[in-house]
Parts: C-alpha cells; sequence; structure tokens
C-alpha cells in the first residue's frame, strides 16, 4: 500500500492481522493517550509498495496532519519491515525510541505476534514518559551517606577539627 490517510481510530488494520485481539491494542493505545496525552497510531499494511519504511512512515504521517505528541508505528507485515515516525518535539528522545522499539516492537514482530508489539510500543512508550516523570532525589550536603555507599569527607575531617580544638584548648 501506498502511504494512506489513517482511519477514525488509532489502528488501521489493512493486513487484518488483529482479529480478536485488536481490542487489547486500542485499550493499551488508550491507555497511554490518558495517562500520558500521546496517540499512538498504529498500521498494519501488507507492505510499503516498494517505500523505504522510514519514508513510508513520515509521509504517511505527515499526510495525516500527526503534531506533536503523536507517534506512528507502521508494520508491513509481508515485507517484514517497520518504522516509526514523530515530531522533532515528540517527549522522548530518539535513544528512547530506539531502546523501545529494540526491547519491546522488535521481538514481539519476529515471533509475528501483532497486537503484542502494538501493545508493546504503547506501554514502552508509557515506560519511557513515566521515567521522566519521576523525580531525582539529591542528597544534601553534608549527608553522612554518599550516593554509592561510602561515606561523605565530613565523617573523616570532623576527628581531625575536634582533635585539634582540644589541642588548641589544651
Amino acid at each position: 500500500a501506498p502511504p494512506l490517510r489513517l482511519g477514525s481510530g488509532l489502528v488501521t488494520d489493512d493486513a487484518n492481522v488483529l482479529g480478536s485481539d485488536a481490542a487489547d491494542v486500542d485499550a493499551a493505545l488508550q491507555q497511554l493517550e490518558d495517562d500520558h496525552g500521546v496517540q499512538l497510531f498504529v498500521v498494519f499494511v501488507e507492505t510499503f509498495d516498494g517505500y523505504d519504511a522510514q519514508n513510508w512512515t513520515h509521509e504517511t504521517a505527515s499526510i495525516n496532519g500527526l503534531g506533536l505528541n503523536d507517534a506512528l508505528l507502521a508494520v508491513a507485515v509481508v515485507d517484514r519491515e517497520y518504522a516509526w515516525s514523530v515530531d522533532d518535539d515528540f517527549p522522548l528522545s530518539d535513544a528512547e525510541l530506539d531502546r523501545v522499539a529494540a526491547d519491546r516492537i522488535e521481538p514481539a514482530l519476529s515471533d509475528d505476534d501483532w497486537a503484542r508489539a502494538a501493545v508493546a510500543a504503547a506501554e514502552g512508550y508509557g515506560e519511557a514518559l513515566e521515567a521522566q516523570d519521576e523525580p531525582v532525589v539529591v542528597s544534601p550536603i553534608g549527608d553522612a551517606e554518599s550516593e554509592s555507599g561510602g561515606t561523605s569527607p565530613w565523617c573523616c575531617l570532623l576527628p581531625g577539627i575536634l582533635g585539634a580544638a582540644l589541642a588548641a584548648v589544651g
């Protein structure tokens, strides 16, 4: 299929590979949108019609006017290729997107588990977005325990300072 106009929902299954698993995919995509305001559109086609996978995906995203908080995952099941497209200012970095692809999407695709690939993408993006929202805990200066589990220099200096003060008084 050449780059296409997406249907009314988040999933376009022109390859008819989801079957009864379509509801699970819809639920995962809706959860991502509800939790993080990110819309993940997923397209399954048989082939990318001779297009490079990345070009097909970018062109499809462009045709559909996808924006800042939108992502498109496109899978050509016969070609055994996939790609994703996001805005340059998408909330996840290229490294985070690559990690989700390698750790979550690709294992499912290699098993021809199309629904699991879409669900894994939604869950992986959600977890990466949650990790960005977690506060960074910084130890206050003078804390007895350093981040690596050792002790801070203050505990080593204190006996020397007390010893010098006692010597001066004595």
